[in-house]
């Protein structure tokens, strides 16, 4: 029975961490284009 409770603790656990996870993976991603893009313009220029 506590097998099932831990696995559902963490079940539990990752539905809530996951799309936190996913949100602060995405704004870094962007904001690292956006540093790539200005930094590829500057080397243009």
């Amino acid at each position: 029975m506590k097998k099932i409770k831990l696995a559902w603790n963490i079940f539990k656990f990752m539905t809530l961490v996951l799309p936190i996870i996913n949100f602060i993976l995405d704004r870094v991603a962007t904001y690292l284009e956006y540093q790539n893009a200005k930094g590829s313009e500057r080397s243009v220029r």
